[in-house]
């Protein structure tokens, strides 16, 4: 088998082998690949005025046989067929790069696409004495160039649709060294960059094609990249905490059919504009929250309004708490909702100073919270596309859920997603409604999230330890994979411990315990090597972040900073610095009504273990003496 690779440096392998030098000396290998790509015989005098143009035709006509024969010794006699006129390559002589690269892209295989790309057509190659050649040449490239940048842009939007953002970034970044006008490929090169919390990257990267565009082509960008940058700009997703002991966010791994899922499912409802539920379900520290957090700032990048709300137990006990939660969180900055009823609009004034503030001027007899929500939601939805996002929802309390089946109903034909995420247990009844109704009253579909596999903690071991050899990589794979069974939360904070020092040292425990999922586990319960994992990780907290995460963990329930800055009598810039910073390394998650833990058995380690008990008393009596009327 002959093997030419043209898209990149020029390569020739004949059964595996490298092909005899004098097959590369430029003519002919220029002759070579011309053949190869023409698709039909050529003439001599064709050949000759192509690649000899300036030479007397005896002695054109000579070179072009001493190229014949060089090509005929390195390939064998039967994949030339020449004649006093002729000349012609046998189709199955040599296999060409470039149409691999059309038989992938037919059958969409953009990874294997992606793997023929090294760099423009027959780079850096050049025949200063073939002018007409060299045009022919030229043309390839620029026809090769925007094939291989389609590809590129395949691969990175597929790659980005599976949460791999990091080889997204890379693939992107290659398609615009090919083609550095290929509008499509910077969208997505942006895309990646503010997924992966380099904005300000992306907006140089923006800054230098806007000027590039606009001193070579006399041109713009494109409205749809203006809109995009507009969105990464203004995006205040997760700002990183200047803090020296804070490491980068490792990336979500296993993962990828469910978040290619629920892409699809929004996709689909705003471009058709049709209302969706997904269903999300996962034991605890599965990562149902990473990922939703992931999923958010997508949308916000393409444009929507992302409304999200996560449950706490307390939440069961107060009926629309979550609907209150969702108008505060998103509803009130959705574009047009101002043309909404008066009586929807001051539905939410009396619970909420923001609302109270922005409509609380207006005299009207409020209807139901679940009514106002579909209302205004049904006239933000004209403007912009919108995503309800209940995360932890066994929490949330049951006219909230019962509001959804509502909210589904009446907007189902609006661009609107709806993703609920919850656990198996508690079991709720109104989720259980949900759940049977995706796909048949509803449109959408449903994920169930389970334990990482060896290769997605393969994965993430090279991650945080790009040096280790593969052996050193599988040993501490195992180890982990035991000790945390593949639960993504449990497997991070071990690689992260491993990462700062700690030695798996000792007999590793299986776990968990049948019929116990992390909700149901004690401190004691775990792995000693997890239990440690999460120690280390507490104690590399800046100080003020430990004191909040102490509070937090004998307080239960959800709080803000106001609240909490009351507790540790801290200045505003501070404790919103260690907030920040706790909300980055994911011990506190947040939404409009506050901040709760991320995983319960977080709070149990940090309350159990990084308290004594005369601590723990302390916290409980202040926070008495402040939340409790006196007497």
């Amino acid at each position: 088998m002959i093997l030419c690779r043209t898209l990149g440096p020029v390569e020739i392998s004949i059964h595996g082998n490298p092909a005899p030098a004098e097959m590369l000396w430029r003519k002919p290998l220029a002759l070579l690949i011309y053949l190869a790509r023409s698709p039909q015989t050529r003439t001599r005098e064709h050949l000759v005025g192509l690649f000899w143009s300036d030479s007397p035709e005896s002695a054109a006509r000579h070179s072009l046989n001493e190229a014949l024969r060089v090509l005929r010794r390195g390939l064998g006699e039967s994949a030339l067929s020449t004649n006093a006129q002729q000349v012609r390559l046998a189709p199955e002589a040599i296999t060409l790069d470039t149409d691999l690269l059309v038989e992938r892209m037919n059958a969409k295989d953009w990874a294997g696409a992606d793997a023929l790309i090294a760099g423009e057509f027959m780079e850096g190659f050049a025949l200063p004495d073939g002018p007409e050649f060299q045009h022919w040449l030229d043309a390839e490239r620029r026809a090769w160039t925007r094939r291989a940048s389609e590809a590129l842009t395949e691969r990175a939007r597929e790659l980005l649709a599976t949460g791999a953002v990091k080889d997204a970034v890379d693939v992107a970044d290659r398609g615009l060294r090919l083609d550095s006008f290929a509008e499509p490929l910077l969208r997505l090169l942006l895309r990646a960059l503010a997924l992966d919390d380099n904005r300000t990257t992306a907006l140089e990267r923006f800054e230098t094609y806007q000027q590039q565009v606009t001193e070579d082509l006399s041109a713009s960008p494109e409205a749809e990249t203006l809109e995009l940058v507009e969105r990464i700009r203004k995006g205040g997703h997760r700002p990183r905490p200047i803090t020296a002991e804070v490491e980068a966010v490792p990336p979500l791994v296993g993962r990828g059919p469910p978040m290619q899922l629920i892409l699809k499912e929004w996709e689909t409802a705003r471009s058709r504009r049709r209302a969706a539920l997904v269903m999300i379900q996962g034991e605890p520290g599965i990562g149902k929250t990473h990922l939703l957090d992931e999923l958010g700032t997508r949308f916000e990048l393409d444009g929507a309004a992302v409304l999200a709300v996560r449950a706490v137990e307390a939440d069961q006990q107060q009926p629309e708490s979550l609907l209150f939660g969702l108008a505060r969180g998103g509803l009130l900055a959705m574009k047009g909702i101002r043309a909404s009823r008066p009586e929807a609009l001051v539905a939410f004034a009396g619970a909420d100073p923001q609302w109270q503030e922005t409509y609380g001027h207006i005299t009207a007899t409020p209807i139901s919270s679940a009514r106002a929500l579909v209302e205004i939601l049904q006239v933000g939805l004209e403007e912009q596309p919108a995503v309800l996002v209940l995360d932890d929802a066994q929490w949330a309390d049951r006219d909230s859920l019962e509001a959804l089946d509502l909210v589904l109903r009446d907007l189902a034909r609006s661009p609107l997603l709806v993703i609920v995420a919850a656990t198996p247990e508690p079991a709720r009844t109104e989720l259980d409604a949900l759940q049977a109704s995706v796909g048949r009253n509803i449109p959408g579909g449903s994920v169930t999230l389970g334990a990482l596999s060896s290769a997605d903690l393969r994965t993430l071991a090279r991650w945080w330890f790009p040096r280790y050899t593969d052996p050193q990589l599988e040993r501490l794979c195992r180890r982990v994979a035991t000790d945390s069974a593949g639960i993504p939360l449990l497997a991070a904070e071990l690689f992260r411990a491993v990462a700062a020092g700690l030695d798996l040292a000792g007999t590793a425990q299986t776990w968990p315990s049948p019929f116990r999922t992390l909700d149901h586990s004690l401190p004691a319960d775990l792995p000693a090597a997890v239990v440690a994992a999460i120690r280390v990780r507490f104690r590399r907290l800046s100080q003020l972040a430990q004191l909040v995460t102490g509070y937090a963990s004998v307080l239960d329930r959800r709080f803000d900073a106001e609240l909490m800055g009351r507790f540790l009598d801290q200045p505003g810039s501070a404790l919103v610095a260690a907030l920040d910073e706790l909300e980055w390394t994911r011990w506190l998650v947040s939404d409009a009504r506050g901040y709760s833990f991320g995983a319960r058995i977080m709070r149990d380690v940090v309350a159990q273990d990084m308290l004594t008990e005369g601590q723990r008393r302390r916290i409980r009596e202040r926070v008495k003496e402040l939340t409790e009327p006196p007497g």
